[in-house]
Protein backbone atom coordinates (compact mmCIF):
# COMPACT_ATOMS: atom_id res chain seq x y z
CA UNK A 1 0.00 0.00 0.00
CA UNK A 2 2.21 2.41 0.92
CA UNK A 3 4.42 1.34 -2.16
CA UNK A 4 1.55 2.51 -4.70
CA UNK A 5 1.50 5.92 -2.64
CA UNK A 6 4.84 6.51 -3.00
CA UNK A 7 4.98 6.00 -6.88
CA UNK A 8 1.68 8.50 -7.11
CA UNK A 9 4.46 11.37 -5.57
CA UNK A 10 6.30 10.53 -8.46
CA UNK A 11 6.08 11.52 -12.47
CA UNK A 12 5.89 9.48 -15.23
CA UNK A 13 9.63 10.03 -15.61
CA UNK A 14 10.03 9.04 -12.03
CA UNK A 15 10.97 11.94 -10.93
CA UNK A 16 9.18 13.56 -7.50
CA UNK A 17 6.24 15.76 -8.39
CA UNK A 18 6.75 19.21 -6.82
CA UNK A 19 4.15 19.23 -4.10
CA UNK A 20 2.23 22.36 -3.57
CA UNK A 21 1.77 23.48 0.19
CA UNK A 22 -1.97 24.79 -0.64
CA UNK A 23 -3.73 22.77 -3.54
CA UNK A 24 -5.27 25.71 -5.54
CA UNK A 25 -4.32 29.02 -6.63
CA UNK A 26 -6.76 30.79 -4.17
CA UNK A 27 -4.98 29.51 -0.70
CA UNK A 28 -6.71 30.53 2.64
CA UNK A 29 -5.43 33.37 4.42
CA UNK A 30 -3.92 32.52 8.05
CA UNK A 31 -7.35 35.00 9.63
CA UNK A 32 -9.96 32.09 8.30
CA UNK A 33 -11.02 30.21 10.62
CA UNK A 34 -9.19 26.64 11.25
CA UNK A 35 -12.49 24.62 10.15
CA UNK A 36 -12.39 26.31 6.68
CA UNK A 37 -8.71 25.62 6.53
CA UNK A 38 -9.11 21.97 6.47
CA UNK A 39 -12.36 22.24 4.49
CA UNK A 40 -9.79 23.82 1.58
CA UNK A 41 -7.37 21.58 2.21
CA UNK A 42 -9.98 18.37 1.78
CA UNK A 43 -11.87 19.39 -1.16
CA UNK A 44 -9.90 16.63 -3.04
CA UNK A 45 -11.41 14.24 -0.88
CA UNK A 46 -15.10 15.45 -1.12
CA UNK A 47 -16.93 12.34 -2.12
CA UNK A 48 -15.26 10.77 0.23
CA UNK A 49 -16.54 13.01 3.14
CA UNK A 50 -19.71 13.19 1.47
CA UNK A 51 -20.18 9.45 1.90
CA UNK A 52 -18.59 9.11 5.58
CA UNK A 53 -20.94 11.92 6.42
CA UNK A 54 -24.09 10.06 4.81
CA UNK A 55 -23.09 6.38 6.44
CA UNK A 56 -23.07 8.10 9.80
CA UNK A 57 -26.34 10.07 9.38
CA UNK A 58 -27.78 6.53 8.38
CA UNK A 59 -26.05 4.85 11.07
CA UNK A 60 -27.45 7.57 13.68
CA UNK A 61 -31.25 7.47 12.14
CA UNK A 62 -31.02 3.38 12.27
CA UNK A 63 -29.43 3.51 16.14
CA UNK A 64 -33.04 6.06 16.84
CA UNK A 65 -35.48 3.63 15.54
CA UNK A 66 -35.22 0.54 18.57
CA UNK A 67 -37.00 3.00 20.74
CA UNK A 68 -39.74 3.46 18.26
CA UNK A 69 -40.40 -0.19 18.13
CA UNK A 70 -40.53 -0.64 21.79
CA UNK A 71 -43.53 1.83 21.83
CA UNK A 72 -45.43 0.10 18.94
CA UNK A 73 -44.41 -3.43 20.76
CA UNK A 74 -46.12 -1.96 23.99
CA UNK A 75 -48.99 -0.39 21.65
CA UNK A 76 -49.28 -3.96 20.29
CA UNK A 77 -49.74 -5.56 23.50
CA UNK A 78 -52.19 -2.95 24.97
CA UNK A 79 -54.55 -2.17 22.52
CA UNK A 80 -54.22 -5.51 20.60
CA UNK A 81 -56.44 -5.43 17.61
CA UNK A 82 -56.31 -1.27 18.07
CA UNK A 83 -52.86 -0.84 17.72
CA UNK A 84 -51.04 1.10 15.23
CA UNK A 85 -49.93 -1.93 12.98
CA UNK A 86 -53.72 -3.53 13.22
CA UNK A 87 -54.60 -0.61 11.30
CA UNK A 88 -52.05 -1.20 9.07
CA UNK A 89 -53.74 -4.97 8.02
CA UNK A 90 -51.84 -7.18 10.36
CA UNK A 91 -54.94 -8.24 12.70
CA UNK A 92 -53.44 -10.87 14.96
CA UNK A 93 -51.32 -10.35 17.94
CA UNK A 94 -48.73 -13.08 16.90
CA UNK A 95 -48.72 -11.51 13.31
CA UNK A 96 -47.64 -8.50 14.71
CA UNK A 97 -45.31 -8.86 17.40
CA UNK A 98 -43.64 -11.21 14.49
CA UNK A 99 -43.29 -8.25 11.76
CA UNK A 100 -41.90 -6.39 15.02
CA UNK A 101 -39.38 -8.84 15.30
CA UNK A 102 -38.34 -8.87 11.62
CA UNK A 103 -37.94 -5.41 11.61
CA UNK A 104 -35.69 -5.32 14.65
CA UNK A 105 -33.41 -7.87 12.95
CA UNK A 106 -33.28 -6.06 10.03
CA UNK A 107 -32.83 -2.17 11.30
CA UNK A 108 -29.96 -3.95 13.67
CA UNK A 109 -28.24 -5.18 10.32
CA UNK A 110 -28.17 -2.34 8.63
CA UNK A 111 -27.28 -0.41 12.07
CA UNK A 112 -24.48 -2.85 12.51
CA UNK A 113 -23.59 -1.98 8.39
CA UNK A 114 -23.52 1.92 8.30
CA UNK A 115 -21.48 1.09 12.06
CA UNK A 116 -18.65 -0.67 9.94
CA UNK A 117 -19.37 1.59 7.02
CA UNK A 118 -18.56 5.00 9.12
CA UNK A 119 -15.92 3.61 11.14
CA UNK A 120 -13.92 2.52 7.98
CA UNK A 121 -14.57 5.09 5.79
CA UNK A 122 -13.75 7.92 8.19
CA UNK A 123 -10.73 5.81 8.96
CA UNK A 124 -9.52 5.32 6.20
CA UNK A 125 -10.16 9.42 5.16
CA UNK A 126 -8.01 10.35 7.86
CA UNK A 127 -5.14 8.40 7.32
CA UNK A 128 -5.19 9.79 3.56
CA UNK A 129 -5.94 12.74 4.24
CA UNK A 130 -2.75 13.09 6.83
CA UNK A 131 -0.18 10.94 3.94
CA UNK A 132 -1.07 13.99 1.69
CA UNK A 133 -0.31 16.80 4.43
CA UNK A 134 2.45 15.08 5.65
CA UNK A 135 3.95 15.21 2.04
CA UNK A 136 2.83 19.09 1.89
CA UNK A 137 4.77 19.27 4.74
CA UNK A 138 7.59 17.68 3.91
CA UNK A 139 8.04 19.16 0.36
CA UNK A 140 7.41 22.95 2.43
CA UNK A 141 10.18 22.01 5.20
CA UNK A 142 12.55 20.91 2.13
CA UNK A 143 12.24 24.19 0.31
CA UNK A 144 13.34 26.08 3.85
CA UNK A 145 16.85 27.72 4.02
CA UNK A 146 18.78 27.48 7.61
CA UNK A 147 21.86 29.80 8.49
Amino acid sequence: MARTKFRRALTPSGKPRKLRLQPSNQSPTPATSPLKRLIHYGRAYRRQIWLASACSVLNKLFDLAPPALIGIAVDVVVEQQDSVLAQLGLESVFGQLLALTLLSMVIWGLESTFEYAYARLWRNLARRFSTTCGWMLTAMCKTWSFP
